[in-house]
């Protein structure tokens, strides 16, 4: 199954940092056998990681975009109230070992996803624990909205 059955993403600048998901992005997780959506309409910043690994380290082309989207929306879900269910749950740690995988199928060099990918992880633990000290009934993650591919 191809990695991304849709095409790579594609996104619209909405305003400032911020970008919009112009079609549905589909990325096929192999390493979880999972075909993960995307939906248009969702807000990314792409890859933030650029605040503590410096972007030509990274020498992004886009590949890191193809992580990022999906990474996003992971973790805007787990933000979301609890009466809104989006489908399944994943752990931080999934969806950055989601982010990593993605950027290496979109060509990202393998040492460079492992650098981004501790990066996220770096972030996310930050982050998940700013999200535990403002509100505590947001502490564990959502689930987000997937499906198995067909056999």
């Amino acid at each position: 199954m191809d990695v991304f059955p849709n095409g790579r993403v594609t996104l619209q600048h909405y305003q400032g940092e911020l970008w919009e998901v112009a079609q549905d992005f589909v990325y096929y997780w192999s390493a979880e056998d999972m075909l993960f959506t995307t939906p248009k309409g969702v807000l990314t910043d792409q890859a933030s990681i650029g605040n503590v690994i410096p972007p030509f380290i990274l020498n992004d082309t886009g590949c890191i975009s193809n992580g990022a989207v999906p990474h996003d929306y992971i973790y805007e879900c787990m933000t979301l109230p609890e009466d809104i269910n989006v489908g399944f749950w994943m752990s931080r740690r999934d969806a950055d070992r989601l982010f990593r995988d993605a950027c290496m199928d979109a060509g990202l060099a393998k040492w460079r996803a492992w650098l981004a990918y501790v990066g996220v992880r770096v972030l996310s633990a930050h982050r998940s624990l700013t999200w535990r000290s403002e509100d505590a009934d947001n502490s564990q993650p959502e689930q987000v909205r997937y499906q198995q591919p067909d056999q």
